[in-house]
């Protein structure tokens, strides 16, 4: 793997996020697979204990994928309205129907594929800002990070009893990690990725991967990039400022972060 596609800017840039994948060009079965075996080899694991399964869903899910859709509806309001069980929202438990954020997202998606999200960003022609959603939850193939405990032991860890609390932390750590090194691993292989840790729990929009479990961390989609399609982030600093023509400067330089003691 070259160098470049590890911490190259252009390669983290181009990797980091894809909203709109091709739906014509899916990458076979048998290079997801390769992707897959070669990035759990290469994934910095803690004494080889592995506690999260990796499901995935192919292109046959595509109507499942819509429906996961609604629940990574981007509003704060909405979200607060149709998340029915997190407890960052102090709402009573009540199911609500999707169906007025169906029309939304059927609208957003018309966006997408005529040019105008591409345009205009997450705005209406008039400006007014319209509903979005995670569309790399459409991709062909959808990674969906589940905690399992002891989903992957040693023989010498296999009669260890360990706290629970520790063993879900673990969960998070390799998930994340199995997620960034499978996107490397698929960049270089041409095949372009989409994180998503932002969706909702509800009780109302039922479908075969996800809905109200509170054991997932993170999905990340798999696929060809469609450039005809793809669009900035609602925070990306290559877009201009809705304010003005100067670029917002959100991108942390290492020196922010990285202190020497």
């Amino acid at each position: 793997m070259l160098q470049s596609e590890w911490w190259d800017v252009d390669a983290v840039l181009e990797r980091r996020q894809c909203g709109a994948f091709k739906k014509d060009d899916i990458p076979p079965k048998e290079l997801i697979n390769k992707i897959l075996e070669e990035s759990t080899k290469n994934t910095p694991v803690f004494s080889h204990q592995w506690h999260h399964k990796l499901e995935i869903y192919g292109p046959e899910y595509e109507e499942d994928k819509l429906k996961l859709v609604l629940q990574s509806v981007e509003d704060p309001e909405l979200r607060r309205k149709y998340d029915t069980r997190s407890p960052d929202y102090e709402v009573p438990s009540r199911p609500l129907s999707f169906t007025p954020l169906q029309t939304h997202l059927e609208f957003f998606l018309d966006e997408v594929d005529n040019g105008g999200i591409k345009k205009r960003g997450f705005h209406h022609s008039n400006g007014m800002p319209l509903v979005s959603f995670n569309t790399q939850l459409l991709a062909p193939y959808l990674l969906k990070f589940k905690f399992s405990p002891n989903q992957y032991l040693p023989s010498l860890h296999k009669s260890k009893n360990e706290d629970k609390r520790n063993v879900w932390e673990k969960y998070v750590q390799t998930s994340i990690s199995h997620a960034v090194v499978t996107s490397i691993v698929a960049k270089h292989y041409g095949v372009d990725s989409g994180f998503c840790g932002c969706y909702i729990i509800s009780d109302s929009n039922p479908n075969e991967i996800y809905s109200n479990q509170m054991d997932v961390i993170l999905f990340l989609g798999l696929g060809y990039a469609d450039p005809e399609r793809c669009y900035e982030s609602n925070y990306d600093d290559s877009t201009p400022s809705l304010m003005g023509s100067e670029k917002p400067n959100i991108r942390a330089s290492y020196t922010d972060i990285c202190v020497w003691k």
